[in-house]
């Protein structure tokens, strides 16, 4: 295994660059890296369709080879990510784009006037609607997800709904502080109502000037432990996987999902996750003397139970890239190392070896390096790093 210093991919191992390119920030998903990666990864080793990401998160995987004219495939187990990722990566016509502004400005001419209408019955799973939302945004909100239900055409269903969504931390008092949401009373929360129109009109006008027509991508609700591939089937793999940082993305997405309708539903959700969090309650995993405990042990001794957890599921994940990659096909897989319990976890050198221990070739492009200030220890070398994983 070698390893690569490439300091010029370090800032597109982050959503930044795409925080301001059409179409890719429809909706803001910290976790995501660059299109520009994506674009310098497919150049490299020359990837032709499909390329599929298993982790395909706000779909910049799919879009970005939409725009390089590749065909693609997306998984994720988030029904957000896939919702999401769905909705920039198709295609949409003229007519289409009249048909959204037309129903944009009746949908909120409306609201306030839902007569025999039900209001929509919006769970979320840590606290109520009216602890994070003002009073009159809640009603603005209830009403728009109301009146989406009722859109019969899916395309223009979906497309409204990814708009409403996207606003909700913006006209909310809920602050996303890492891996907590916390309600902040003082936190400034805008009109929903203006903030959807300017939503809607943004995401159709970036279609008028950067839309592309190309073969939309196959996105699916979808667990990368167990993908629905045939063997052999993909020509290239580009992901980013849920670092070992302790974070569950249900939470951190908990406006979003509840707003689906998926709060019902999290458990499943969570169950088709790699395991990046356990909560305080990780009783029902046992620890075994098997192949990830001893690579573990190996790095850094007595693992903790979450990062068993985590390179259990990575090692599921890493069996179905192999699986489904063809012969000479090239995975890149974008990860950040760990300090859990004082310990520094370099998870891209193990899942590199993992992945040689399947009989594939691996080397590590180091984009970034940051450091953890750990009592004691001090300061621990961070690194976000590209696995790169050629299939023989």
């Amino acid at each position: 295994m070698k390893f690569i210093e490439k300091p010029e991919l370090g800032p597109y191992m982050t959503f930044q660059p795409d925080k301001r390119r059409p179409i890719f920030n429809w909706f803001y998903y910290k976790e995501a890296f660059s299109s520009h990666l994506v674009s310098q990864l497919i150049k490299e080793f020359e990837m032709s369709g499909p390329v599929l990401d298993p982790f395909v998160g706000a779909g910049t995987v799919p879009l970005e080879c939409k725009y390089e004219g590749i065909v693609s495939i997306g998984r994720d187990a988030s029904p957000l990510a896939v919702l999401v990722s769905t909705v920039k990566c198709r295609n949409y016509d003229d007519v289409f784009i009249t048909q959204a502004s037309a129903t944009c400005d009746k949908m909120l001419s409306s609201i306030g006037k839902e007569k025999g209408r039900g209001g929509y019955e919006w769970g979320l799973e840590l606290f109520s609607p009216e602890k994070a939302f003002p009073r009159r945004n809640i009603e603005a909100i209830t009403s728009l997800r109301s009146q989406i239900e009722e859109i019969e055409d899916m395309r223009l269903r979906e497309f409204m709904l990814v708009a409403l969504i996207s606003i909700l931390p913006q006209v909310s008092y809920v602050l996303k502080d890492g891996g907590v949401l916390k309600i902040m009373e003082n936190k400034r929360a805008g009109d929903a109502k203006a903030l959807f129109r300017k939503k809607v009109k943004m995401m159709l006008r970036d279609l008028r000037g950067y839309g592309v027509a190309y073969d939309e991508p196959n996105i699916e609700v979808g667990s990368a432990k167990h993908l629905n591939l045939q063997d052999n089937s993909v020509n290239g793999i580009i992901t980013s996987p849920p670092y070992l940082n302790n974070v569950d993305y249900t939470k951190v997405y908990g406006m979003e999902l509840g707003l689906l309708g998926k709060v019902q539903g999290i458990k499943e959700i969570r169950e088709g996750m790699v395991r990046s969090f356990i909560g305080r309650n990780g009783s029902h995993i046992k620890m075994e003397a098997d192949y990830v405990y001893e690579k573990l042990a190996a790095h850094i001794g007595t693992p903790p139970l979450i990062a068993y957890a985590y390179f259990t599921d990575m090692l599921k994940v890493i069996e179905e890239c192999h699986r489904v990659m063809r012969s000479g096909a090239v995975c890149a897989m974008v990860v950040g190392n760990a300090v859990l319990q004082r310990l520094n976890i370099e998870c891209d050198t193990i899942l590199a070896e993992m992945a040689e221990d399947f009989g594939m070739e691996s080397e590590v492009w180091v984009g970034s390096v940051r450091h953890a200030d750990v009592p004691v220890k001090g300061k621990l070398p961070v690194r976000e790093s590209a696995i790169i994983i050629k299939k023989i």
